[in-house]
């Protein structure tokens, strides 16, 4: 009888021990979620913000573009003033032509920023895929140790 009550003893005391390294195990990975929720959020910001600062150096390339324009129809129209057809044309070209350009260097950066969107929405996504699987396993670990658990108390009271 006494070898029963301290075997049952040692088998309750190692199940306590068993469920504290099992609470301590859930404990690190709730910080570990949350940890990476809050670099998350980091991340985020700091898209934001290079996103805000990104789209002001555009205004401001767009401003000193239009400036540029201005000017240049300016002189266009002292050249006609003045007469000077050839000059006229050959300002035109330019001017066409630099504005070409500078559309194909404003799509190339769009392109560019929509490739680095798109990538790290992929591994935002992947991240969060990984955590929820994570999370997932996690709850059926913890619904497996209930449900051990409670037959283990069942098979005692049977006893």
């Amino acid at each position: 009888e006494q070898e029963r009550t301290e075997e049952r003893r040692r088998e309750e005391e190692s199940m306590r021990e068993r469920e504290r390294e099992r609470e301590e195990e859930r404990r690190r990975q709730q910080e570990d979620y949350w940890k990476s929720q809050d670099e998350l959020k980091a991340q985020k910001e700091r898209e934001l913000e290079l996103a805000m600062n990104q789209n002001q150096l555009m205004k401001q390339s767009m401003e000193a573009a239009r400036r540029r324009r201005q000017e240049e129809e300016e002189r266009i129209e002292a050249e006609r003033k003045a007469g000077a057809q050839d000059r006229l044309r050959e300002l035109e070209r330019k001017r066409q032509e630099r504005e070409e350009q500078e559309r194909e260097a404003y799509a190339a950066r769009d392109a560019e920023q929509r490739e680095r969107e798109e990538r790290e929405r992929e591994q935002r996504d992947k991240e969060r895929g990984e955590r929820e699987r994570a999370m997932q396993e996690e709850r059926a670990r913890y619904q497996q140790h209930q449900q051990q658990q409670h037959q283990h108390q069942h098979q005692h009271q049977q006893q």
